[in-house]
C-alpha cells in the first residue's frame, strides 16, 4: 500500500504530526501500548508514551522529508536528550504509580516520496 501525503508543502507541526503518527502505528504493530501522548512541560514536551511490555518508553519522534538537514536522528542532540530526561522524571513525579521501569527512545521517520512507505529506524534505550 502507497503512503500518500498531500502535494502542499507541509509545515513543521503538520510534519510532526504525519511522524508521530506514522510512529505510533509501527511501535503498535511490534505491540507497544500507548499510555500519553504529548506530555508538555515547561522544559519539553515527550512525543509518546507507550509500555513495550513492562517498560515505559519515552519516545522523541523526529521526521524529514529530505537530506537538506540531515537524518532525522540527527536531530536529537545531547540538549534535546537532557530535556527529554528531565520530562520523562516529570512525568514519574505525577505518575509514580505506573513506573517500574523505564527508558527513551528514539524514532527517525524519513518521508521521501508521496508514493512509498516511509523508513523507520527505531533507537532504543538511548543515554545521554
Amino acid at each position: 500500500m502507497a503512503f500518500l501525503l498531500s502535494r502542499k508543502k507541509l509545515s513543521k507541526k503538520e510534519l510532526g504530526f504525519w511522524g508521530e503518527k506514522i510512529a505510533r502505528k509501527y511501535l503498535r504493530k511490534i505491540g507497544y501500548r500507548e499510555e500519553q501522548s504529548n506530555f508538555n512541560t515547561r522544559r519539553g514536551e515527550i512525543d509518546l508514551i507507550m509500555y513495550d511490555g513492562p517498560t515505559l518508553v519515552f519516545i522523541e519522534v523526529k521526521t524529514r522529508t529530505s537530506q537538506n538537514f540531515g537524518l532525522p536522528e540527527e536531530a536529537v542532540t545531547s540538549d534535546k536528550l537532557s530535556a527529554l530526561v528531565q520530562a520523562a522524571y516529570r512525568y514519574i513525579n505525577f505518575h509514580p504509580e505506573v513506573i517500574d521501569d523505564f527508558r527513551i527512545d528514539v524514532i527517525a521517520v524519513d518521508i521521501r516520496s508521496r508514493w512509498l512507505p516511509p523508513t523507520i529506524r527505531h533507537y532504543q534505550n538511548i543515554v545521554i
